[in-house]
């Protein structure tokens, strides 16, 4: 089946880059678009390495190999209407996933995320969660609240440095909070122009807080058919945990040594104020649970 070419984006058009849709995903998960009748519209090229069945685009998917809460979820996100979001734990052929499902223009896309059961649980990180949000309660300077979520942050999740930014109203960043490993440079004080992050970018940060990438050297696996079979329209990844994201940024982190990285924006007002923004050294992915755990912490910061 012929794939449309993704056209090359560089420095001279990032600014136009269609960020939200690439035609393809990061390859730790796999993805299942439907249509409002619950029939396949598209599947990524890794679903069945990744869960161990297929599905075609046009058929229903079977529910005795996807399972009971695979199916109710499936049920509830095509009687919602657009900005649905739920996931599941389920086991498919003996393991684990993480089952996240949003509904967006009318498609209910479900990504599959392979978790090791050592990963932690929705309770687990929710007691983090928990924690940390006490100890911010009590502080009400801005700069001493970052100072220490960022070192929180950093405890519960292992990433390599853990940053917060602040935005300026020029739309320059600075670096104003920072945990990392001993043996890394600071980044503290350090300022980047508003050309760092496009705008498409900055948008999609408010849409969709939370941006993982588990491996900055990925090859990302194409969506099958990479066009909406009924409009000839590429499929809109706004909302996607597994979205494909700018080569132009996993150069930018690769210059600067990372591998891994997951940014959680904090938003005031409906206006991006800021960001938390972990770095990690080598490939590192990090479990739906404390995903939502670390949202949650952003969202109590902004408030």
């Amino acid at each position: 089946m012929a794939i449309n070419p993704v056209p090359l984006v560089s420095l001279a058009n990032c600014e136009d880059e269609p960020i939200h849709r690439p035609g393809a995903i990061q390859p730790h998960g796999a993805l299942i678009a439907l249509d409002a009748e619950g029939r396949v519209l598209s599947r990524s090229a890794n679903l069945m390495a990744t869960i161990g069945l297929d599905v075609l685009p046009g058929s229903t998917p079977d529910g005795e190999l996807l399972g009971g809460d695979v199916l109710a979820l499936i049920a509830e996100g095509l009687a919602s209407s657009d900005h649905w979001a739920n996931s599941v734990e389920s086991v498919l052929l003996g393991r684990l996933f993480d089952v996240v499902a949003h509904r967006h223009l009318q498609i209910l896309y479900l990504e599959f995320e392979p978790r090791r059961t050592a990963s932690g649980s929705f309770s687990q990180f929710a007691l983090y969660a928990q924690r940390i949000i006490s100890q911010m309660q009590n502080r009400h300077d801005i700069d001493a609240l970052l100072s220490r979520v960022t070192q929180e942050i950093r405890n519960m999740t292992g990433y390599d440095r853990v940053m917060a930014y602040r935005f300026r109203p020029d739309l320059s960043g600075e670096v104003i909070a920072e945990a990392h490993r001993e043996d890394l440079e600071s980044y503290l004080g350090q300022r980047y122009p508003a050309s760092d992050i496009p705008a498409q970018a900055r948008l999609l940060y408010i849409l969709n807080p939370i941006r993982l990438i588990a491996d900055v050297t990925y090859a990302p696996a194409p969506l099958i058919p990479s066009l909406d079979p009924r409009t000839g329209q590429p499929f809109d990844l706004s909302f996607s945990t597994l979205r494909s994201v700018s080569p132009i940024h996993c150069e930018y982190l690769t210059n600067m040594g990372v591998r891994a990285s997951m940014s959680v924006s904090i938003v005031v007002g409906g206006k991006l104020w800021g960001l938390f923004s972990c770095h990690h050294m080598s490939p590192k992915t990090m479990a739906h649970p404390l995903r939502m755990s670390f949202q949650v912490i952003s969202q109590v910061c902004s408030a």
